[in-house]
């Protein structure tokens, strides 16, 4: 049975469940999923399970009453690419729509070395003097907690698709007598840890350069020559690896990082005029 052929109030039912994108998306398929699709009812709902997560603020209810069905559109794509900007041959930029604060606790800012915001916006990463932190923004509740001495290890974190389950590569500094190398996987709604992955590495590692990507993770050795460049790329599933050696001049400059498919290096040529060069390379050239 074609989607169109369901009762009106069931395709309603339908698309309340679904996400902005995939509503709009329903809409361009016909006229008749495009009327369903743009009824003030459902927009309606749509908004308020958006502010429900914090996504954005919703006007006052008599505000929101006397809104159309396209003024309802326009408030989500305010949010989304600022105001006015999505208007054929507008040349407003995108702007800062809202601030949101999030109650934490005065104990998780103590001693506050960084910050991060982790993609798809829901949770935010707190680096402090004692602690690796994940709290969710929504709630302020905190969904995970390492207790690690800063300077002791560094990291990198992958969040999967579906923003629930986090993957931290912990790799410890030379001096903090903790040779391993381990990938923690971390379930953000119940809280819960395990480690994935354990490496003994007996070779000290520039603590700055690490990159995790699904099943891969690189990260630099510290070199007896500053002008090598040597990376180790895992596949940490299939548990096999190759070493990478990129020459170059200058150490410090260079840096590896895993985006989906390849591994992007960039360093310094070692020959003149020592330009920046980068290489992207396939990483199932490498380890398939």
């Amino acid at each position: 049975m074609p989607l169109e052929d369901l009762a009106d109030d069931i395709l309603l039912e339908l698309q309340a469940i679904c996400d902005v994108y995939t509503v709009l998306s329903v809409s361009t398929a016909n006229k008749a999923l495009r009327r369903v699709a743009l009824q003030k009812q459902l927009w309606l709902s749509l908004l308020h399970d958006l502010s429900f997560h914090s996504v954005l603020d919703l006007p006052p209810a008599e505000v929101l009453k006397r809104c159309s069905t396209t003024e309802l559109v326009d408030h989500v794509k305010r949010v989304v690419v600022g105001p006015a900007s999505w208007l054929p041959g507008s040349f407003a930029p995108a702007m800062l729509h809202r601030d949101m604060k999030v109650d934490i606790g005065i104990d998780a800012v103590q001693d506050l070395v960084n910050i991060q915001l982790l993609r798809g916006g829901k949770y935010v990463l707190l680096r402090t003097k004692q602690s690796l932190n994940v709290y969710e923004l929504a709630s302020g509740r905190r969904a995970w907690k390492y207790a690690a001495d800063y300077g002791s290890i560094t990291w990198s974190i992958d969040l999967l698709p579906g923003g629930k389950i986090l993957r931290v590569l912990f790799l410890p500094v030379h001096h903090s007598g903790n040779p391993d190398i381990s990938v923690q996987e971390v379930d953000l709604v119940s809280g819960q840890s395990s480690e994935i992955f354990s490496l003994d590495l007996v070779t000290r590692l520039e603590r700055w350069m690490s990159s995790i990507l699904g099943d891969f993770f690189v990260f630099a050795l510290q070199p007896s020559n500053p002008v090598q460049m040597i990376f180790l790329l895992v596949n940490w599933r299939a548990e096999n690896y190759v070493v990478l050696n990129y020459g170059g001049r200058l150490y410090s400059t260079a840096q590896a990082v895993l985006v989906p498919g390849h591994i992007v290096v960039t360093y310094a040529d070692g020959a003149e005029p020592y330009q920046q060069l980068l290489a992207v390379t396939s990483l199932f050239m490498m380890l398939c």
